[in-house]
């Protein structure tokens, strides 16, 4: 079982309710992933390199994401990012950082562990900064 995220283009709604609400039609969306979704891919993997990257020795102890390709797991406006959870603590700021510095939205679903709600990182006015 992996920690899973999602990081969707704008816009989103401003709504916290109607944004949850959307997420699942902006994962099925069909089409070709933005240039947005290569320059997240290419700085999250810069960092924490794709499994299928590493050798099969390397995987279990400097792998973090729980599937690969990682590409594959991005779509036209919303990737869906699977982590292991004993590396949630450090991937997972750097992911919701470098996601919202391109003007991204992260919904985790997982976050109610600590607050009872489902959390959305999102910058001020970042659902209106850019466009897929």
């Amino acid at each position: 079982m992996s920690y899973n995220v999602a990081i969707c283009t704008p816009p989103v709604p401003a709504d916290d309710k109607a944004a949850w609400e959307a997420l699942d039609s902006l994962i099925n969306e069909q089409g070709t992933p933005p240039p947005v979704f290569r320059e997240l891919h290419d700085a999250l993997t810069a960092r924490y390199p794709c499994i299928c990257t590493l050798p099969d020795d390397k995987v279990d102890e400097e792998g973090v994401w729980s599937d690969g390709p990682l590409w594959n797991d991005f779509s036209h406006r919303a990737a869906v990012l699977g982590m292991i959870w004993s590396r949630v603590d450090e991937v997972l700021p750097f992911l919701v950082r470098t996601a919202n510095s391109l003007g991204l939205i992260v919904f985790d679903w997982v976050a109610p562990r600590s607050t009872g709600r489902k959390a959305r990182y999102v910058l001020p006015n970042c659902a209106a900064s850019r466009k897929s």
